[in-house]
């Protein structure tokens, strides 16, 4: 029906009122009130490669910088021996969730952190992690505060690790196995204890045991680590970019 006839049987009060609702209808907020809302809420942290300034080294291993976005981690030499470059969101951000104290991070709501993972040179007694909620003094090795990480020992799937200020938890329910040289990109998702990866869009992994609270205030780096904990038959490579941390869901 078109307008003009619609328009022939309503008065003219109702004529304005419809002209009105079309107008409003027709012409968009200027501001999206979801769209203010993640702003203030500083949802969404996008971390370049430059920000990683914590380095790490250990038995002649290697931790740079790939461009503006990327990060690279080269196992060590020797048998044992690890390389990692960190950085802090906190030192960068300040507040990272809603209503919480700078460098918080409020684990009973979903947390998220995004990257793409190339791995080369994998071995059998290579480490790589790839975690957050670590502080920039915990350095290399396992989990020991509120963080989650992606984990791969040797050259079988990658396996989900997580810590809820008390206990330590591994997945064992791992189905992906990164191929060497190609890049793949990860996603973990922490919601109030329960912690899910995925794996180019598919989940791959999944555990119960992530924090359910909130963080102490440097409890939030981020960390890329290669680590031997052999005999070396290769110097196992790991890259990293595009970065993305995400909060208050």
């Amino acid at each position: 029906m078109s307008y003009d006839n619609l328009r022939a049987g309503l008065s003219s009060s109702q004529v304005s009122a419809l002209a009105s609702d079309a107008i409003t209808a027709d012409v968009p907020s200027l501001v999206d009130p979801l769209i203010t809302n993640d702003i203030l809420s500083r949802e969404y942290f996008r971390v370049t490669g430059g920000s990683f300034g914590g380095v790490g080294v250990s038995g002649a291993g290697a931790a740079t910088n790939i461009g503006e976005w990327g990060l690279n981690c080269i196992g060590p030499t020797t048998a044992v021996g690890y390389a990692f470059r960190r950085f802090a969101a906190s030192a960068t951000y300040g507040s990272l969730c809603l209503g919480k104290a700078a460098g918080v991070v409020n684990w009973a709501k979903k947390v998220t952190m995004s990257f793409g993972l190339t791995l080369t040179n994998s071995h059998a007694n290579a480490i790589t992690r790839v975690s957050f909620g670590k502080t920039i003094g915990d350095g290399q090795g396992v989990l020991a505060r509120r963080a989650m990480s992606l984990i791969r020992s040797g050259t079988g799937v990658v396996q989900l690790q997580v810590h809820n200020g008390t206990t330590l938890t591994t997945s064992s329910n791992g189905t992906f196995t990164p191929v060497s040289g190609q890049k793949a990109f990860y996603r973990i998702e922490a919601n109030a204890g329960s912690v899910v990866l995925y794996a180019n869009g598919t989940q791959v992994a999944s555990c119960t045991g992530g924090a359910n609270d909130d963080s102490g205030a440097t409890e939030n780096g981020v960390y890329l680590e290669v680590e031997n904990t052999g005999v070396t038959t290769a110097q196992i490579t790991a890259a990293a970019d595009v970065f993305m941390l995400k909060f208050n869901e």
